[in-house]
């Protein structure tokens, strides 16, 4: 009887806290990316050439998409998680045109590299809309994201 019950109080209290684990996990995907995209920044800015600052800027975005590819092949992906990770694919395209200069963007002019970063930044902790997807997905990514 005690056993039974001991299992009954578990079950209930973990459908309490799944929401709270859920989105403990998504705020710290988040945070995992704000974290990624402001030491890039701080790299780019203290880097000495603008050929530096761009590929450091260049390899930071490559590995975000990097990782978001990867969590698209995750077979835990919902139809919700596969459009939010598209979303933010397609912003971290359209960061990369902007600064060399593709499919109608200008270049960003190397004077105005390090505002670039801080643009960058602010532009893609925008993107927390983007972060709309499941436990399984927000965990995976973390774990991907901390591997790369």
């Amino acid at each position: 009887m005690n056993a039974i019950r001991l299992l009954f109080i578990a079950f209930f209290s973990f459908l309490l806290l799944t929401p709270a684990l859920a989105e403990d996990l998504g705020t710290r995907a988040q945070n995992a990316f704000k974290e990624h995209l402001n030491q890039a920044s701080q790299a780019a800015k203290d880097a000495q050439t603008p050929q530096e600052k761009r590929q450091i800027l260049n390899d930071a975005f490559k590995k975000l998409d990097n990782v978001m590819e990867k969590a698209r092949s995750l077979p835990a992906a919902t139809g919700q998680d596969l459009d939010a990770i598209r979303k933010f694919q397609e912003s971290l395209t359209e960061k990369s045109d902007e600064l060399n200069g593709r499919n109608g963007f200008s270049a960003v002019p190397d004077q105005q590299l390090n505002q670039f970063a801080d643009y960058a930044v602010q532009d893609m902790e925008q993107a927390e809309r983007y972060f709309t997807i499941s436990l399984t997905t927000a965990l995976l990514i973390i774990i991907i994201l901390l591997l790369l």
